[in-house]
């Protein structure tokens, strides 16, 4: 077990490798096609698939199949263009048949090798091993509490990760192991990036001391990705947007009088106002005076209770979306008075306004709607996380949670 954990790369690096070169040569089998081409297609897909999917990235934690989604991408290109540059025959019929099959395949080979894997230990002093064993009851790992008294006979092979709190004042014996343990490539976390992960929110207090020294520096190229990504959503669903907008104003204006559109001005992107547009949800003579106060909201007539549980309400910011002042996911845009009020209540605030506010976020789909400080704190650990680790795959991630919110009725949308 010890040289399995000890070579573990190195042992999946040539189990890829036998892998792919099995199952490039099962396609002798299939019959009327041609074989370099579809050797060719298991080989990359295999190869490239059994290899990153099933290994473990250099973190504590799993981050879900996030590979499965960027491989099969690549790998599918990969294929494609060899296919472009030799002038191969194919048969989408069977790549795509491939694909599937290898996506099922190396999901069940990673579980497998995670399961045949040791539990990873976490060494610390007694007190952060304590801490970190109540931080989250799903957190199952094995922890070592190290009690340093000579740093020549701590042997680092009995350990994966050292965790640390960077507001504990360590002695200079605990500050040299932890030079040590950098040294010896031992990964050494702090507590709260540990919490980070786990709980899906920031630690606002830490960033409060160090946020600067935080990577918060966006990715140009996913935000053009995810720009143009909206204003495809908007344009594909108006054959259903459109029409469906039609419906709700004449019901609105039924049961709720003349006025069916609800605009105020909102804080978005780099601190700049913009006016949000929503369908009217709420009496007319009272609706702009106080934020909403939730669900219960005594001012939320009974249509307006229905446009807002299925999120209906929202389709007119669709419009915010094309003309830029809004995405499709992102931390939701704060009314003006409110944003101003928590800007001068709870540290970084401001950092919100780095992205576009989005139509549904990270907050939304783990919190919901919240009032007051404590609420907004949450809120921002939430907003300052997606802003840390947006992606693609999480906004993929968040948009799938919606629907699946919106849908059933269970969570927190």
């Amino acid at each position: 077990m010890d040289f399995f954990k000890k070579y573990y790369n190195l042992i999946l690096f040539f189990l890829d490798i036998g892998f792919a070169i099995l199952f490039s040569s099962l396609v002798l089998l299939i019959p009327k096609h041609n074989v370099a081409t579809e050797s060719l297609q298991f080989w990359v897909i295999s190869m490239i698939l059994f290899w990153q999917v099933t290994r473990e990235p250099e973190k504590i934690f799993i981050q879900g199949y996030r590979h499965i989604i960027r491989l099969l991408f690549f790998s599918i290109a990969a294929t494609v263009t060899c296919i472009f540059i030799f002038r191969l025959n194919y048969s989408l019929r069977v790549l795509f048949a491939v694909s599937c099959f290898w996506t099922i395949f190396v999901a069940l080979a990673r579980y497998v090798i995670m399961r045949i894997l040791p539990d990873r230990i976490i060494a610390g002093d007694k007190e952060i091993i304590e801490k970190l064993k109540n931080t989250d009851t799903k957190f199952q790992k094995n922890f070592s509490v190290l009690e340093l008294k000579d740093l020549s006979t701590i042997d680092y092979s009995h350990f994966d990760y050292v965790v640390f709190d960077p507001k504990k004042d360590y002695n200079e014996k605990w500050r040299s192991f932890f030079v040590h343990a950098k040294v010896a490539g031992i990964p050494v976390y702090s507590i709260y990036e540990i919490e980070e992960v786990l709980q899906g929110k920031v630690s606002v207090e830490l960033l409060k001391h160090n946020w600067i020294a935080n990577n918060f520096v966006l990715n140009k190229l996913y935000l053009n990705i995810k720009r143009f990504l909206d204003i495809v959503f908007c344009v594909i669903t108006m054959p259903i947007t459109i029409p469906l907008s039609l419906v709700i104003a004449i019901l609105i204006r039924v049961n709720m009088g003349k006025q069916v559109i609800f605009s105020q001005y909102r804080v978005g992107f780099g601190g700049d106002l913009f006016k949000i547009y929503k369908f009217r949800t709420m009496v007319l003579e009272q609706e702009i005076k106080t934020e909403t106060l939730g669900e219960d909201d005594p001012r939320i007539t009974k249509l307006g209770k229905f446009l807002r549980k299925t999120r209906l309400d929202e389709i007119p910011q669709l419009y915010n979306i094309l003309i830029g002042n809004m995405s499709l996911i992102g931390p939701r845009p704060e009314w003006e008075e409110t944003a101003k009020k928590f800007s001068e209540e709870i540290p970084l605030y401001y950092l919100r306004n780095m992205l576009r506010p989005g139509v549904t976020g990270w907050a939304q789909v783990h919190q919901g709607h919240t009032t007051g400080v404590e609420g907004n704190y949450e809120k921002l650990r939430y907003d300052i996380y997606y802003i840390k680790n947006c992606s693609i795959w999480i906004d993929l991630k968040i948009l799938f949670r919606t629907i699946y919110i919106v849908i059933t009725g269970h969570g927190a949308v």
